[in-house]
Protein backbone atom coordinates (compact mmCIF):
# COMPACT_ATOMS: atom_id res chain seq x y z
CA UNK A 1 0.00 0.00 0.00
CA UNK A 2 2.71 2.36 0.43
CA UNK A 3 4.62 1.21 -2.48
CA UNK A 4 1.76 2.41 -4.15
CA UNK A 5 0.88 5.66 -2.32
CA UNK A 6 4.39 6.54 -3.12
CA UNK A 7 4.06 5.70 -7.22
CA UNK A 8 1.45 8.18 -7.30
CA UNK A 9 2.69 10.55 -5.25
CA UNK A 10 5.31 10.15 -7.50
CA UNK A 11 3.57 10.62 -10.50
CA UNK A 12 1.67 14.00 -9.46
CA UNK A 13 5.29 15.49 -8.53
CA UNK A 14 7.02 14.50 -11.70
CA UNK A 15 7.84 17.65 -13.96
CA UNK A 16 5.35 18.27 -16.55
CA UNK A 17 4.86 21.56 -18.97
CA UNK A 18 4.52 22.19 -22.78
CA UNK A 19 5.17 25.35 -24.43
CA UNK A 20 5.37 27.22 -27.46
CA UNK A 21 6.36 30.33 -29.13
CA UNK A 22 6.70 31.81 -33.04
CA UNK A 23 8.47 35.30 -34.42
CA UNK A 24 7.96 36.33 -37.82
CA UNK A 25 9.09 39.85 -38.04
CA UNK A 26 9.09 41.28 -41.70
CA UNK A 27 11.26 44.42 -41.08
CA UNK A 28 14.67 42.14 -39.74
CA UNK A 29 13.40 39.17 -41.63
CA UNK A 30 13.24 36.55 -38.39
CA UNK A 31 11.26 34.21 -38.53
CA UNK A 32 11.33 30.95 -36.68
CA UNK A 33 9.41 28.87 -34.29
CA UNK A 34 9.45 26.48 -31.23
CA UNK A 35 7.68 23.92 -29.36
CA UNK A 36 8.73 21.70 -26.79
CA UNK A 37 6.68 19.25 -24.05
CA UNK A 38 7.90 17.64 -20.80
CA UNK A 39 6.48 14.28 -18.77
CA UNK A 40 8.63 13.51 -16.21
CA UNK A 41 12.49 13.04 -17.43
CA UNK A 42 11.13 12.78 -20.80
CA UNK A 43 11.24 16.16 -23.04
CA UNK A 44 10.22 16.64 -26.79
CA UNK A 45 10.12 19.16 -29.04
CA UNK A 46 10.74 21.26 -32.04
CA UNK A 47 12.16 24.71 -33.52
CA UNK A 48 12.75 26.03 -36.92
CA UNK A 49 14.49 28.84 -38.17
CA UNK A 50 15.59 30.25 -41.53
CA UNK A 51 19.10 30.54 -42.20
CA UNK A 52 20.30 33.61 -43.84
CA UNK A 53 20.76 31.76 -47.37
CA UNK A 54 17.06 31.03 -47.19
CA UNK A 55 17.65 27.70 -46.24
CA UNK A 56 14.80 26.27 -43.59
CA UNK A 57 16.30 24.74 -40.68
CA UNK A 58 13.84 21.78 -38.61
CA UNK A 59 14.91 20.58 -35.10
CA UNK A 60 13.37 17.14 -33.97
CA UNK A 61 14.57 16.38 -30.30
CA UNK A 62 13.80 13.68 -27.83
CA UNK A 63 16.02 13.45 -24.10
CA UNK A 64 14.99 11.20 -21.74
CA UNK A 65 17.45 9.58 -19.08
CA UNK A 66 17.89 6.18 -20.80
CA UNK A 67 18.83 7.44 -24.47
CA UNK A 68 19.46 11.08 -23.38
CA UNK A 69 19.59 13.65 -26.07
CA UNK A 70 19.10 12.67 -29.41
CA UNK A 71 18.26 15.27 -32.26
CA UNK A 72 17.15 14.73 -35.78
CA UNK A 73 18.73 17.87 -38.23
CA UNK A 74 16.93 18.67 -41.54
CA UNK A 75 17.52 21.43 -43.78
CA UNK A 76 15.56 22.79 -46.81
CA UNK A 77 17.25 24.42 -49.19
CA UNK A 78 15.77 26.57 -52.20
CA UNK A 79 16.36 27.07 -55.59
CA UNK A 80 18.15 30.14 -56.07
CA UNK A 81 15.60 31.71 -57.85
CA UNK A 82 12.83 30.63 -55.26
CA UNK A 83 12.59 31.33 -51.99
CA UNK A 84 10.26 29.86 -50.05
CA UNK A 85 6.87 31.30 -50.09
CA UNK A 86 5.48 30.20 -46.67
CA UNK A 87 7.04 29.34 -43.45
CA UNK A 88 6.06 27.04 -40.64
CA UNK A 89 3.71 27.69 -38.46
CA UNK A 90 3.28 25.81 -34.69
CA UNK A 91 -0.38 25.51 -35.99
CA UNK A 92 1.00 23.58 -38.45
CA UNK A 93 3.22 21.60 -35.79
CA UNK A 94 1.61 17.71 -34.56
CA UNK A 95 3.12 16.51 -30.96
CA UNK A 96 5.49 13.94 -31.45
CA UNK A 97 4.18 10.57 -31.06
CA UNK A 98 6.93 7.47 -29.11
CA UNK A 99 7.05 6.50 -32.36
CA UNK A 100 9.32 9.73 -33.38
CA UNK A 101 6.59 10.57 -36.53
CA UNK A 102 8.20 14.05 -38.43
CA UNK A 103 6.42 17.52 -37.84
CA UNK A 104 3.82 18.49 -40.62
CA UNK A 105 5.16 22.07 -42.09
CA UNK A 106 2.86 22.20 -45.22
CA UNK A 107 0.50 24.29 -43.88
CA UNK A 108 1.01 28.48 -44.80
CA UNK A 109 1.32 30.58 -42.38
CA UNK A 110 -1.33 34.04 -43.19
CA UNK A 111 -2.83 36.26 -40.98
CA UNK A 112 -6.09 34.16 -40.96
CA UNK A 113 -4.15 31.76 -38.92
CA UNK A 114 -3.00 33.41 -36.47
CA UNK A 115 -5.67 35.79 -34.45
CA UNK A 116 -3.15 37.15 -32.60
CA UNK A 117 -1.49 38.54 -35.45
CA UNK A 118 -4.51 40.37 -36.39
CA UNK A 119 -5.79 41.46 -33.24
CA UNK A 120 -1.45 43.20 -32.88
CA UNK A 121 -2.21 44.90 -35.89
CA UNK A 122 -5.87 46.34 -35.07
CA UNK A 123 -3.94 47.64 -31.90
CA UNK A 124 -1.91 49.56 -33.29
CA UNK A 125 -3.51 50.75 -36.21
CA UNK A 126 -6.60 52.07 -33.91
CA UNK A 127 -4.19 53.28 -31.18
CA UNK A 128 -3.36 56.62 -32.40
CA UNK A 129 -7.42 56.98 -33.48
CA UNK A 130 -8.57 56.23 -30.12
CA UNK A 131 -5.81 58.24 -28.41
CA UNK A 132 -6.87 61.22 -30.80
CA UNK A 133 -10.35 60.76 -29.65
CA UNK A 134 -9.78 60.83 -25.87
CA UNK A 135 -7.91 64.23 -26.15
CA UNK A 136 -10.42 65.64 -27.78
CA UNK A 137 -12.98 63.92 -25.53
CA UNK A 138 -10.34 65.78 -22.69
CA UNK A 139 -10.10 68.73 -24.19
CA UNK A 140 -14.10 69.11 -24.51
CA UNK A 141 -14.80 68.03 -21.03
CA UNK A 142 -12.30 70.87 -19.82
CA UNK A 143 -13.94 73.47 -22.04
CA UNK A 144 -17.38 72.62 -20.53
CA UNK A 145 -16.03 72.74 -16.91
CA UNK A 146 -13.93 76.30 -17.41
CA UNK A 147 -17.54 77.52 -18.84
CA UNK A 148 -19.33 76.31 -15.77
CA UNK A 149 -16.96 77.50 -13.54
CA UNK A 150 -17.07 80.83 -15.28
CA UNK A 151 -21.26 81.08 -15.13
CA UNK A 152 -20.82 79.94 -12.10
CA UNK A 153 -18.69 83.07 -11.75
CA UNK A 154 -20.91 85.53 -13.09
CA UNK A 155 -23.85 84.34 -11.01
CA UNK A 156 -22.08 84.92 -7.93
CA UNK A 157 -21.34 88.49 -9.17
CA UNK A 158 -24.52 89.42 -9.87
CA UNK A 159 -25.36 87.73 -6.91
CA UNK A 160 -22.93 89.95 -4.69
CA UNK A 161 -23.92 92.93 -6.67
CA UNK A 162 -27.64 92.73 -6.02
CA UNK A 163 -27.16 92.59 -2.36
CA UNK A 164 -24.69 95.22 -2.22
CA UNK A 165 -27.36 97.57 -3.99
CA UNK A 166 -30.11 96.21 -1.53
CA UNK A 167 -27.96 97.16 1.50
CA UNK A 168 -27.53 100.23 0.15
CA UNK A 169 -31.14 100.84 -0.40
CA UNK A 170 -31.92 99.96 2.72
CA UNK A 171 -29.02 102.17 4.42
CA UNK A 172 -30.46 105.48 2.35
CA UNK A 173 -33.82 104.26 3.43
CA UNK A 174 -32.67 104.25 7.23
CA UNK A 175 -30.66 108.05 6.73
CA UNK A 176 -33.72 109.74 5.19
CA UNK A 177 -35.65 108.07 7.95
CA UNK A 178 -33.35 109.83 10.61
CA UNK A 179 -33.12 112.91 8.29
CA UNK A 180 -36.63 113.36 8.65
CA UNK A 181 -37.24 112.44 12.03
CA UNK A 182 -34.25 115.41 12.98
CA UNK A 183 -35.91 118.23 10.83
CA UNK A 184 -39.89 117.31 11.60
CA UNK A 185 -38.55 117.12 15.45
CA UNK A 186 -36.67 120.56 15.09
CA UNK A 187 -39.78 122.12 13.44
CA UNK A 188 -41.82 120.97 16.02
CA UNK A 189 -39.72 122.31 18.55
CA UNK A 190 -39.60 125.51 17.09
CA UNK A 191 -43.60 125.94 16.74
CA UNK A 192 -43.87 125.04 20.81
CA UNK A 193 -41.20 127.37 21.70
CA UNK A 194 -42.86 130.33 19.67
CA UNK A 195 -46.13 129.25 20.72
CA UNK A 196 -45.23 129.36 24.40
CA UNK A 197 -43.73 133.14 23.71
CA UNK A 198 -46.30 134.62 22.32
CA UNK A 199 -48.53 133.15 25.81
CA UNK A 200 -46.35 134.94 27.48
CA UNK A 201 -46.81 138.11 25.46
Amino acid sequence: MLIAWSKIKEMYNMAKYEYNYEVSDLRTGDRKTHWESRHGDVVRGVYTLYEPDGALRTVEYTADALHGFNAVVRRNVPSPHQYPRTKPSLHSFTKAQDDGKAFKTDEPNDFSHNPAQVMMIMVVFMMPIMMTMMLMVSMIVMVMMIVMVMMYVMVMMIVMLMVIVMVMMIVMMMVIMVWDDMVVGKSVMYDSVETEKKNIR
